[in-house]
């Protein structure tokens, strides 16, 4: 897949595109830049590059693009360079859509990943997407691309949205996989006692450690190391906890597999004490079955 901006010579395949929302009773088309209202393909290439520099009450600089694969055109995305406050809470900075007869083939996820690295290009650190709440797909699509759920905020006609946060400032990077301080959702550290914590994610954003490739794998342990050496230089630990947590009852709090490496000190309050710790306590034996 490749995102393509909308030049006339792609005139006849977006209209056909558009018809095919339209016989399938969809008349607002995600992620379209306003091609679903358009009077003339002609006037939607205007608008589109007026979108581009466009500020005032209501509107904010976007970019908007095909989603193009063998030369057809599956979907839409718009991507808004800042956000107002409407943005902020209901509309984030991605809208996308996927045309009804090349849906469940992944290119949402395809094409939520290429939308990200433009907005890289933008200097953009942090994007916020949104969601409703029963939109699973929608939701599936986010999280696979590392989207981290902030918070649910109701709307006006009852409807629930989620937002949801994808950073996009790491520190360290290789082919597959990502090395990147433990933060919040907003990028922030997380409190005191995680200072100098990483999580090494891999790029394919699986749910588990035991779905990486053998590549991925190595680029993890090449990925450690990297990590290892700064954490030494910087904050001097005198051990590490490294490990997964695999599923809820684990302690997984995002769908996608991550490394956790935290530096450990000598005047820790818990010090010496590592994971089995905790699970280990007679409070968390299992009851005997009857």
């Amino acid at each position: 897949m490749e995102l393509i901006f909308p030049t006339i010579e792609w005139k006849q395949a977006a209209l056909e595109y558009r018809q095919e929302f339209f016989d399938a009773g969809v008349k607002d088309i995600d992620g379209d830049g306003g091609l679903d209202y358009a009077e003339t393909y002609e006037g939607w290439l205007a608008q589109l590059q007026d979108n581009l520099t466009r500020v005032d009450d209501k509107r904010v600089p976007s970019t908007t693009y095909f989603g193009v694969v063998n030369s057809r055109i599956v979907g839409t995305v718009d991507i808004r360079h800042k956000l107002n406050d409407y943005l902020q809470k209901f509309g984030g900075h991605i809208g996308y859509g996927v045309r009804p007869s090349e849906r469940r083939k992944g290119y949402a996820t395809k094409m939520l990943s290429h939308a990200l690295e433009e907005c890289r290009k933008l200097g953009l650190e942090k994007v916020l997407l949104t969601c409703d709440k029963g939109n699973e797909a929608s939701a599936k699509t986010i999280t696979k691309n590392g989207g981290i759920l902030e918070n649910e905020l109701v709307q006006d006609d009852g409807r629930i949205t989620q937002r949801y946060w994808i950073l996009l400032k790491h520190m360290f990077e290789n082919d597959t996989v990502i090395g990147t301080l433990s933060t919040d959702v907003h990028g922030n550290p997380f409190d005191k006692t995680l200072i100098g914590s990483f999580v090494v994610v891999p790029k394919s954003y699986v749910s588990s450690p035991f779905e990486l490739c053998e590549q991925e794998w190595a680029d993890t342990k090449k990925m450690i190391d990297i990590i290892k050496e700064y954490i030494d230089d910087k904050y001097e630990p005198d051990g590490y906890t490294i490990g997964w947590n695999v599923g809820p009852v684990a302690g997984q709090t995002v769908p996608y597999a991550h490394l956790h490496i935290i530096p450990r000190h000598k005047d820790e309050p818990f010090a010496g004490k590592g994971i089995r710790y905790w699970i280990k306590k007679s409070e968390n034996t299992r009851p005997e079955k009857s």
